[in-house]
């Protein structure tokens, strides 16, 4: 069972009715939005896995910080990796007439506005003339105003091409370009991602924990906020396999060997760096509100309450407080802010994730 799409359902069937519109000749635009870690990537990666199934050819990519700023960056990208090794013939048909347009961006990096844009659609739209096509784009937020305008006459011209677009949005992060996106968006079928319903989380809650009462499962949903990612990790917690808050709770008591060995053994269970910045990002401000709270003279059940987790939850979190140094947390919080900007791309370099994570880790608990 994938957690990240318990619940989701009716969203699943929107999916699977816009890959089957694009298998019949009917393009298809859906948008789908939701706050970090309430399953964005996991439906478009169940949306792509429907368009192979079905046949289709598949563009997948994701945006990027770096990309905000550079015009094109995103369908660049998007469509280099298509084309590179095609067939000189192929290319030439595949850019012929107006997708010529496209032709200087992708092969000089040189862009011409308006014609660009247009050509950047006439060429998606040429790639699905040998099959279907389903395009996935994750964190729009962070697109360039320039491959949105590309992606927004695509969409105007959907309805005579076999083509899906499947885009996923975060909610509460800066739009990068918001007066390009907003055409876009009222062009798609948006689909809002809400927390987990008591039901979907008692499922996930009984899936990892076999027999969970009714009360633990609603104290797990009632401390994730029905958030799917946040549970799967309380869940982990509380299991005997390491997790992010495990690694976080080593951060917290400034164990440098100990925070290394966990995330090795983190490392052999297949977690990468990515997915774990989120949740231990929590974890830590979770530890610094409870130390901050107790600094300012509020007893321990006061804090439990703010902390709104279940009663065993909060009497761990407040115990790592009392011994943790705030201004240690506040160090490790921005370390891992900072590195999730390098590893989405905004910083100077490219970067080695699992070395630029060992970094952090090392300069989070020193």
């Amino acid at each position: 069972m994938d957690e990240l799409l318990v619940d989701r359902g009716p969203e699943r069937s929107v999916v699977q009715a816009a890959v089957d519109r694009a298998r019949a000749g009917h393009g298809a635009l859906v948008l789908v939005e939701g706050a970090p870690g309430s399953g964005i990537s996991a439906l478009l990666r169940a949306g792509v896995a429907a368009a192979q199934a079905g046949g289709l050819a598949v563009l997948h990519t994701r945006a990027v910080v770096a990309d905000r700023s550079v015009r094109h960056a995103l369908v660049a990208r998007l469509l280099s990796d298509r084309l590179a090794g095609v067939a000189h013939d192929e290319r030439a048909r595949l850019l012929a007439g107006e997708a010529a347009a496209a032709g200087p961006l992708l092969e000089r990096g040189v862009h011409a506005g308006a014609r660009t844009a247009h050509g950047v659609a006439v060429l998606i739209g040429n790639l699905s003339r040998s099959a279907p096509l389903a395009v996935a784009i994750d964190d729009l937020q962070w697109a360039d105003a320039h491959s949105l305008r590309s992606l927004d006459v695509l969409a105007n011209e959907l309805a005579q091409l076999p083509i899906v677009v499947l885009l996923g949005r975060r909610r509460g992060e800066p739009v990068a370009a918001p007066a390009a996106l907003h055409p876009l968006r009222e062009r798609a079928e948006v689909l809002s991602l809400t927390a987990l319903s008591a039901a979907g989380a008692a499922t996930v809650v009984r899936a990892a924990l076999p027999g969970a009462s009714t009360a633990a499962c609603d104290a797990f949903a009632q401390a994730s906020g029905g958030n799917p990612f946040v549970l799967h990790e309380l869940l982990r917690a509380a299991a005997t396999a390491p997790g992010a808050y495990d690694l976080a709770d080593a951060l917290v008591a400034g164990d440098l060997k100990e925070t290394l060995a966990l995330a090795e053994q983190l490392d052999q269970y297949g977690e990468k760096p990515g997915r774990l910045i989120f949740p231990l990002v929590r974890r830590l401000r979770e530890v610094h509100q409870a130390a901050s709270l107790l600094g300012a003279g509020l007893p321990d059940a006061k804090v439990a309450e703010a902390l709104r987790g279940p009663p065993w939850a909060s009497k761990k979190v407040i115990a790592k407080a009392k011994k943790a140094d705030v201004a240690t947390l506040e160090r490790a919080i921005c370390v891992f802010a900072d590195l999730e900007v390098e590893l989405r791309g905004g910083g100077d370099v490219r970067v080695d994730e699992d070395a630029a994570f060992s970094v952090a880790l090392a300069r989070a608990a020193g």
